[in-house]
């Protein structure tokens, strides 16, 4: 392989790489940016807020619905 085609191949190889690692610089930043972004997770924790009320409303319904079956079918009763 001659100078001149050895050259070249270096040039060419030095270039690949730093368009690699720029493009790696970018996805790093666009990383960094998404860790220390805090409206997504303002949103996440609303989101298992409310899933956590919803359990919660869900649990406590379950808890009391044999006595309000009797209740209403009471008042159902009184009613006819």
């Amino acid at each position: 392989m001659r100078e001149t085609e050895r050259c070249e191949l270096f040039r060419n190889l030095e270039i690949k790489f730093r368009n690699y690692f720029k493009k790696e610089e970018k996805r790093m930043e666009m990383i960094k940016r998404f860790l220390k972004e805090e409206e997504g997770v303002t949103a996440i924790e609303y989101g298992l807020i409310a899933a956590l009320i919803a359990v919660a409303i869900i649990g406590a319904l379950i808890a009391v619905r044999d006595g309000l079956n009797t209740t209403f079918g009471e008042v159902a009763d009184k009613l006819s």
